[in-house]
């Protein structure tokens, strides 16, 4: 009854527009939701279902209490009615809790979207980002790390494969912002690794090849997280 309500579908209607989840429209000084990657977007469902879980259990006791309230009065012989505040409240907290289920729906669909577009990008990447490409002069079209290559609308060649989280970049944004940091984290981890092994006297045999040693790959705008630099 509370969905077809004026004070709920208001309230409702009054959440959504303001919502950053589900209207990219929204900016937050972070930038808005397009620009998150799916660590952030798994945090931020964490936060929304915790919060979703303490506005159902609010509901549910609310609930409970009218219902012991309708027997109170019923036993008198009486009928219980919802105050005008109490009603408003209740339809609130409803639309609330109903809002906040679709934001988690939102960042549940662009997290296994991001998921889907980097078990793609594996399959066609099978080295990882290493900066190998085969573009042609002339045309600008060609291969970048298996990723089709072609001229973009400025005329400048760029990754044209929605296989790829980095669909749309540059080769030149491609090569600076996620090759060659790649790969320059991949060679600080392995020298890390080397210096350990120094020191616990790991035989050779024992070690691992600079090949075998990968950090995860930069998302979507090239950002590496803490743990990668």
């Amino acid at each position: 009854m509370g969905r077809k309500h004026k004070t709920y579908t208001n309230y409702f209607d009054r959440l959504a527009k303001k919502s950053w989840i589900l209207n990219p429209d929204q900016e937050r000084p972070s930038g808005n939701i397009a620009t998150l990657g799916p660590l952030l977007l798994a945090a931020h469902k964490t936060s929304k279902t915790q919060k979703l879980g303490f506005l159902r259990e609010d509901l549910n006791l609310i609930e409970r209490g009218y219902k012991i309230s309708r027997q109170t009065e019923f036993n008198r012989g009486s009928e219980f009615k919802e105050s005008a505040t109490q009603k408003e409240s209740r339809l609130e907290k409803e639309a609330l809790a109903d809002h906040t289920e679709n934001e988690i729906k939102e960042l549940e669909e662009r997290i296994k979207n991001i998921k889907e577009k980097e078990k793609d990008a594996q399959a066609i990447l099978p080295d990882g980002p290493i900066g190998n490409r085969s573009i042609n002069a002339n045309s600008g079209s060609g291969f970048a790390d298996g990723q089709i290559v072609k001229v973009n609308e400025e005329g400048i060649p760029a990754i044209c494969d929605k296989r790829s989280i980095w669909d749309g970049m540059t080769i030149f944004d491609y090569l600076n912002r996620i090759a060659k940091p790649w790969q320059e984290a991949n060679r600080k981890k392995y020298l890390g690794l080397v210096k350990e092994w120094d020191e616990k006297k790991v035989k050779e045999q024992d070690r691992k090849s600079p090949r075998q040693v990968r950090v995860p790959w930069p998302d979507a705008k090239g950002r590496m997280n803490e743990q990668q630099k």
